[in-house]
Formats: C-alpha cells, sequence, structure tokens
C-alpha cells in the first residue's frame, strides 16, 4: 500500500481547513491535528470573517508590501509571529491578491514550524466553506459539531458573550441553529473528498478510531502522538489560553452531554424549545418538552417568536428604537435636574 505521507509537490496547495460552530470543539480538534509530524495548524486568523474587512478599511495601496504588512499588523494573524520578509518571500511568487496572500501567510507559518502541510482553523469561516473551495480546489474541509445544549452553555461562560445580557441566550441559539443548518447543507452540496462533517460526541467517545477517519479524508496517516496531550499545541496563543487551554490537556469526556447533569430544568427547556429543529436535524436526542406546562410552553413559543429569520430585521429595529426614545427619556430628565 502506498504511503500516504508522500512529499506535495511544491506546485500543490492542500491546505485542511477547520470549521464549524464557536464551542464545538474545533480547537480540541485542531490541537490534535497540528501533533502531526506534517500538519501544521497555527491560531486562528479569521482572515475570511475580518480581515479582508479591516483590509479594505486601512488600505492606502494595493502594493504586496502594504498587503503583508496590514496582514501582519492584523491582531488575530499576529498571534501567528511571522516577520515582514518571510511573508513576502512567499507572497512574491504568486500572483498579487488576497488569495494569496492568506495561501503565503499559512505556507510562512507552516516552514516555520518544520512542517509540510498547511492548515487553519478558524470557526466563522463554516460561512466561507464554498469560497474556500472554490479559491483553493484541492483544500480539505473538515467541520465539527456538538449538541447545540453543550455549545451554548459553554459559550454563555466566555466573556465575550455577555452572560447578563437578557438577549444573548436567544441569540446564540439562533447563532447555533443557522450554523449547524449549514454544515448540514455542505454535505450534500460538497463531495465527500472535499467536506467532512464530525461530531465533538463522537471524537470523545472514540478519539483514536475518529482521528483515524479524519486522517484518512485528509490523506495523511494516523499518528498516534496525535492523542498526546503531553505534546503541546502551538494552535492556541497564550492570551487565549484561559478559555481554549482545556483543547491543550487531551479528551475530557466528562464534557459529553454535560446539559443533562448541569443545566437547570427551565434552561433546558428554553434551549430544546428554540433549537428543537436543528437538534434533531443534527441527530441529537431528547428534545422535547417533558414535564413543561402548558402554559410554560405557550410562553416559550411566543418568546421565541423574534427570534425567527423573517422577524429578526424587525425585532432589531424595535429594540433600536426603543433604546433611542429611552435615551431621549433618560437626557430630557438629566436635563431638569
Amino acid at each position: 500500500m502506498e504511503d500516504k505521507n508522500k512529499q506535495y509537490q511544491t506546485s500543490n496547495f492542500n491546505p485542511v481547513f477547520i470549521v464549524g460552530p464557536q464551542r464545538a470543539g474545533t480547537t480540541m480538534l485542531a490541537a490534535m491535528l497540528d501533533r502531526h509530524s506534517r500538519i501544521s495548524i497555527p491560531p486562528e486568523t479569521l482572515f475570511f470573517h475580518s480581515f479582508i474587512i479591516y483590509y479594505e478599511d486601512n488600505k492606502s495601496t494595493d502594493s504586496r508590501e502594504e498587503m503583508v504588512r496590514l496582514a501582519l499588523a492584523y491582531r488575530r494573524i499576529a498571534d501567528l509571529q511571522l516577520r515582514e520578509d518571510e511573508v513576502l518571500e512567499h507572497f512574491s511568487q504568486y500572483e498579487k491578491n488576497l488569495k494569496n496572500l492568506f495561501r503565503s501567510i499559512l505556507e510562512t507559518y507552516t516552514k516555520k514550524q518544520g512542517k509540510i502541510r498547511a492548515g487553519e482553523k478558524t470557526p466563522a469561516h463554516l460561512l466561507y466553506v464554498p469560497q474556500l473551495l472554490k479559491l483553493y480546489p484541492e483544500a480539505k474541509v473538515v467541520c465539527i459539531i456538538r449538541d447545540g445544549r453543550d455549545a451554548v452553555r459553554s459559550l454563555l461562560r466566555t466573556h465575550w458573550a455577555q452572560p447578563n445580557n437578557p438577549r444573548r441566550f436567544g441569540l446564540l441559539c439562533c447563532q447555533w441553529n443557522d450554523w449547524v443548518q449549514l454544515a448540514l447543507n455542505y454535505s450534500k452540496k460538497f463531495s465527500s473528498q472535499q467536506y467532512i462533517l464530525v461530531k465533538y460526541e463522537d471524537i470523545v467517545r472514540d478519539p483514536e478510531n475518529q482521528l483515524r477517519q479524519i486522517c484518512d479524508f485528509v490523506d495523511e496517516n494516523f499518528e498516534p502522538m496525535q492523542l498526546n496531550p503531553s505534546l503541546k499545541s502551538a494552535t492556541i496563543p497564550e492570551r487565549e489560553t484561559e478559555w481554549k487551554g482545556k483543547a491543550n490537556a487531551g479528551i475530557d469526556r466528562s464534557r459529553l452531554q454535560a446539559w443533562r447533569r448541569e443545566a437547570p430544568q427551565q434552561q433546558l427547556w428554553e434551549m430544546n424549545c428554540r433549537m428543537k429543529k436543528a437538534l434533531k436535524n443534527a441527530g441529537y436526542n431528547d428534545i422535547e418538552l417533558k414535564g413543561c406546562p402548558l402554559q410554560q410552553k405557550i410562553l416559550l413559543h411566543i418568546k421565541k417568536v423574534p427570534y425567527y429569520k423573517w422577524v429578526r430585521p424587525i425585532s432589531i429595529l424595535c429594540l433600536r428604537l426603543l433604546r433611542f426614545f429611552l435615551l431621549q427619556k433618560t437626557t430630557r430628565v438629566q436635563n431638569k435636574n
């Protein structure tokens, strides 16, 4: 049998992209793949999701030097700790555009890590999978999803989630619904040679078998050291260790279906009500509102209405108008005093 770990031609660019909803285990999977002797997964760059907007807002010229300078000044790409001359060396080989700028950044980082195969993990690049596969036809996309009840509860514990904002919970449920449905749709749209959908729960239950399948998908041989947590991965920058550090600590089976043990009954009813359809489509069970009183069920469905896709723009407009009138009222009271 031919060894999959063959040297790729330098003209090829066949990166491994890891995407998925937030708190779905993308960092855990990135650390596993980054421990591979050939694959390099840098800290997330947000290149397509945020950097391109930053670039368009800040560029003064379209020179290669300016493009590289702005990229390395962007906070998320700065985590890769690359030098301008290193990236320019790669970038000068290709046509001058953002597609090749991204390629050059990944290739430079991969070379510095002493690896051969470039990769990248940005959860929000799930929204750009069609563009990624069009720009880089030889790329492999690994999408990981996790039970929305655990993902949303995990998000609520992060410092950026605004846990005291009553709307945040509903918005996080909506985002999970949208992103998981997108991940499922891609499975039908793209070939099994380009895109694979995996579950966090399956990896945690049987990490070696699942990782072997993922390595087979990306045309690499599985290496046992990928499951060795003592081999730290550079995919987690130091400033993110507070909320991502566990991904470097190995498999934590205690987080499987943590919602069953930890979610308050009221919150569980709300999550099942808001995410029922997407949970069912993704193959997750126990999504009924067991024991929920009829009056409470009606109230839960009413609270869900402002978050329907077609209602959201109206809800946002009404919220902004309400904030405006409250601000005006507060200003008038202060002026009187």
